[in-house]
């Protein structure tokens, strides 16, 4: 009897375990965790902000997964994968870029990043396509923020200057904007 319960044991906690598991990635449906965002400001008044997410696994998401956060792939009534344009579309609904509080333009594309076009060390695996926020500067802009929606968790945000050798890192909770940089080095 009592070696029947110890070989039992071990199968009750590797349920246990996976129970967890499921249950942790349900409640997280497609939501990340912690995002990693780099924005550089180039000097002639153009910004660019390089998200490393994989494009390719977020092409695989439900387009009804994609758009409601706490959805899962497998809860999806409807399976038909997004586009890359609605998918492009959806990205930039997610991402608010403020000027001296006023929101910016952006545009989304779909890149293959290196460590180099960063610029910065970083721990993250840089996913075989990313995608990246590009606009303008208005001009006579001082201030920049930027909000990601809740789908991208917490964003680990680094900002820097064109031929700068350091960058700002700020930590942005999710759903709130980061706050305000100054980005003219006025």
């Amino acid at each position: 009897m009592m070696r029947r319960m110890a070989l039992a044991l071990p199968r009750v906690f590797a349920l246990a375990l996976v129970g967890v598991f499921v249950l942790a990635g349900a409640a997280a449906a497609h939501q990340f965790q912690m995002s990693e965002i780099w924005v550089m400001f180039a000097k002639d008044g153009t910004w660019r902000a390089d998200v490393l997410l994989d494009v390719d696994m977020l092409l695989q998401i439900p387009y009804e997964a994609l758009v409601i956060p706490t959805m899962t792939a497998a809860q999806a009534k409807d399976k038909r994968l997004p586009t890359e344009q609605e998918l492009r579309d959806f990205l930039r609904e997610q991402f608010v870029a403020n000027f001296d509080g006023k929101p910016a333009k952006i545009d989304v594309e779909f890149v293959s990043l290196t460590k180099k076009d960063i610029g910065y060390w970083t721990q993250t695996t840089i996913p075989p396509r990313s995608f990246r926020l590009v606009g303008r500067a208005p001009g006579g802009a001082t201030k920049f923020s930027l909000k990601a929606s809740a789908h991208f968790g917490v964003v680990s945000l680094s900002l820097r200057r064109e031929g700068a050798d350091t960058a700002t890192q700020k930590t942005v909770f999710p759903g709130t904007p980061s706050p305000d940089w100054n980005f003219t080095g006025s």
